[in-house]
């Protein structure tokens, strides 16, 4: 049985304080301290990306972190959280700082995941790239000039170069014709010290064995 309702402050016997004046907060201080996105929205819109469980809770627990990948733009979201978190986070743990006191450019950051997408650099570049990134002002193109990481990866080239090395050592390849992974990798081992490790090694182990099946 209800035996009583309170419906108002009049029934919790509420009243203002005497001793605080009215406060008035601005739409211009509300607008600047609403979030444009709720905790569960931007776990669902990372799990819609694809990111694991681990890199969802880093992300939604550190707001900085969470700007900053937001802010780089390349289309798949796991491969570049594993970036982030190998490279960057980790960087910033390293020098215990925040991911914008790296002062790295998010800009950059997408250049150079592009650049790993198409073969022009490889994922050990990118272990030189991003403290040269937080350290200097130099871009992607300019680090990987100055330190010659332009990755080989047309398979032409690389062809040419396989052929040359077979051609110079075809004496060693012939009396190893039945030790075929030995061959390869000696081949490939040619091919990196010629190109001083800028040979594509997906490219170079796919034309290699190629040439070595035939």
């Amino acid at each position: 049985v209800t035996m009583r309702v309170k419906t108002g402050a009049t029934d919790y016997r509420f009243f203002e304080e005497p001793n605080i004046l009215p406060i008035h907060i601005g739409k211009e201080f509300i607008d600047s301290v609403k979030i444009s996105e709720l905790p569960w929205e931007m776990e669902k819109r990372y799990r819609d990306a694809n990111l694991t469980d681990e890199y969802i809770e880093k992300l939604c627990s550190n707001l900085d972190q969470a700007s900053f990948f937001d802010s780089i733009e390349y289309a798949d979201k796991d491969k570049l959280a594993k970036v982030f978190f190998a490279e960057i986070v980790s960087l910033a743990n390293s020098k215990n700082v925040s991911i914008k006191e790296l002062e790295i450019d998010p800009k950059q950051v997408s250049i150079m995941m592009n650049y790993l997408e198409d073969g022009t650099i490889s994922g050990k570049h990118i272990k030189t790239i991003i403290p040269l990134l937080s350290s200097s002002n130099d871009s992607v193109d300019a680090i990987m000039d100055k330190n010659g990481m332009k990755q080989i990866s047309d398979p032409e080239t690389i062809k040419e170069y396989i052929n040359s090395i077979i051609k110079e050592n075809s004496q060693f390849i012939d009396n190893n014709r039945d030790r075929k992974e030995r061959v390869a990798k000696f081949v490939l081992g040619q091919l990196m010290k010629i190109t001083k490790g800028q040979a594509n090694p997906v490219v170079s182990n796919e034309i290699v064995n190629k040439i070595l099946g035939d």
